[in-house]
């Protein structure tokens, strides 16, 4: 037995989503009353209406050609095939919607059975996972005490740094350094006052270093710098100035601490990073061995 439209509307009233029959016209031939509920439309009101009523004025134009191309090659789409669509309510407010259509033939002609989900808190849900995977996203590459880069940050920058110094034949240079006896000032004024002056190191050295350098906690007290481009006597005098005003500025906030770094200039150089790490590490640590509190710098080349 054909399907009619008079007998179709009773079974879309028994369906949870709000379904719609749209004619060859592209009008609205029925609504049941879950559609009525989402857009605000009374039934009769949305009887006979183009379907592009519910559909935000914006993006109208472009629809009229999608209603075209289905009822040209009418074909099944299910849901969740696109997640960027709107409906239009009856007081011009918008919502997220999710469609499914499929061609019918009724009372012979041809109709577009569309169902419309609203999917805002979907939408909503999609949204607080993004937000939370950029979270920890940024929480990988990020410290997330002083804000500088991470260790793995560092790794993977500098070893870019490092095969573009390789192709264009230019140095750069690599510091290492922590902070002198930096237990025993936890032990002594604790940890809060330790956490305050790993921040204010960051802080100063974010200030003092140009913006292309590269400032990042290694973990504890141990910090690293990157400066791109630069040779042996450049980096003396970015370093010393550096460590000079950054310790003024700890001084100021009364903070008894002293560094010990290490500092590496690299000139045509196939180290990789974890080896170069080695090297400036053993720089600073010869540093403190000497007496703490200053800088010793060395330059390599294959």
């Amino acid at each position: 037995m054909p399907l009619s439209i008079a007998s179709y509307s009773h079974f879309l009233e028994t369906l949870p989503d709000g379904v719609l029959l749209i004619n060859s016209s592209g009008k609205i031939a029925l609504a049941n009353s879950q559609v009525s509920e989402l857009f605000g439309y009374r039934p009769d009101e949305l009887q006979g209406q183009s379907v592009q009523i519910l559909v935000p004025e914006i993006k109208r134009g472009t629809h009229i050609g999608h209603v075209a191309g289905f009822l040209s090659n009418p074909k099944r789409r299910m849901m969740g095939t696109v997640m960027e669509l709107s409906g239009m309510c009856k007081d011009g407010s918008e919502f997220p919607v999710d469609i499914m259509l499929s061609p019918m033939e009724m009372d012979g002609a041809m109709f577009i059975v569309c169902a419309v989900r609203n999917i805002t808190q979907i939408k909503q849900m999609q949204d607080a996972l993004k937000k939370a995977f950029e979270h920890e996203r940024e929480l990988a590459r990020i410290d997330p005490l002083t804000g500088a880069a991470n260790r793995r940050t560092f790794h993977e920058l500098a070893q870019r740094e490092i095969e573009r110094s390789r192709r264009y034949k230019y140095p750069f240079t690599i510091g290492y350094f922590d902070l002198d006896d930096f237990k025993a000032i936890n032990d002594q004024f604790g940890h809060k006052v330790g956490d305050e002056i790993l921040c204010a190191v960051v802080k100063y050295a974010d200030r003092r270093l140009r913006k292309t350098d590269l400032f990042a906690r290694l973990g504890g007290d141990e910090f690293a710098f990157l400066l791109v481009e630069t040779g042996p006597e450049l980096a003396r005098t970015i370093i010393s100035k550096f460590q000079q005003d950054v310790f003024l500025q700890i001084q100021e906030v009364n903070s008894p601490v002293t560094f010990s770094i290490g500092v590496l200039t690299c000139i045509d150089s196939s180290l990789t990073i974890d080896e170069i790490l080695k090297k400036v590490d053993d720089l600073m640590y010869s540093v403190k061995r000497e007496g703490k509190n200053a800088i010793k710098y060395s330059v390599y080349r294959d």
